[in-house]
């Protein structure tokens, strides 16, 4: 019986990259997005494309209606990996932006994976099941012109450590940290994708490679790496420095 992965953000970027990739190493795989059209195409054409099985849920995770029946889903299925990977951003001055999408990406990047996170462990009685949070190296400072998507970040990278460390032996929690991605992400958030932005086919081979290496922690390129090193070690006033100057740098490296 083949393995299933349930994953969110499933209609467009790392998302639709991830059901492909593990459709290709032998996964069932359960779409969740909130574009039924692409969602329905994706199955249309997946006999065609693999042997395992594709199955989609059509949901808006800033919904409690919507949550509610995935939580219903992940109890009454055998669902073996969860990949919390939808997530919405937004530029500008915190000030100067709407509340309510700001309060939205709180709803989706935050609460809905903590709350998916939870039924999953929770309602498991097998032992190994495997949480994958995509998150982003942008939770490893602050996020000027873009406060609370990077601060939502933060929170999942450190969720995501904690909750491994909690469940060792037992479930695997696996937090994945991709920087710049060439996705829809950058145009939906008002901002406009970076020119050495990564390939979101090779991100979502690096998070299959780190389920199957049995990795927690996972920084997505040299560069993102060195910054997450860097990050580290300097003194806090150079990387708030950095934070309200990264776009020169972005240009530059």
């Amino acid at each position: 019986m083949a393995r299933k992965v349930l994953i969110t953000g499933a209609s467009s970027g790392i998302g639709y990259e991830l059901c492909h990739v593990f459709a290709e190493n032998g996964f069932d795989v359960v779409g969740v997005a909130r574009n039924r059209g692409i969602l329905e195409m994706m199955n249309n054409a997946w006999c065609s494309l693999y042997k395992t099985k594709f199955e989609f849920l059509v949901c808006d995770l800033s919904d409690s209606g919507d949550l509610l029946n995935l939580f219903d889903y992940l109890k009454k299925e055998t669902v073996d990996v969860l990949i919390n990977n939808a997530g919405i951003g937004l530029y500008g001055k915190f000030n100067s932006t709407d509340i309510q999408r700001n309060l939205d990406i709180i709803d989706v990047n935050m609460i809905a994976l903590t709350k998916l996170t939870y039924h999953f462990l929770k309602n498991s009685e097998v032992k190994h099941k495997t949480v994958i949070n995509i998150s982003s190296i942008a939770g490893f400072y602050p996020g000027v012109g873009s406060s609370v998507y990077f601060a939502s970040k933060s929170y999942v990278n450190s969720f995501s450590q904690a909750v491994a460390i909690e469940n060792e032996g037992v479930h695997r929690v696996i937090c994945i940290c991709p920087g710049d991605t060439a996705t829809n992400f950058f145009e939906n958030a008002g901002g406009n994708v970076h020119q050495n932005a990564a390939d979101p086919r090779g991100v979502a081979k690096l998070v299959y490679d780190s389920y199957a290496k049995n990795a927690s922690l996972k920084i997505v390129g040299i560069k993102n790496k060195i910054l997450f090193s860097l990050l580290k070690i300097l003194p806090a006033f150079l990387v708030r420095k950095y934070s309200k100057y990264r776009h020169i740098f972005k240009k530059i490296w």
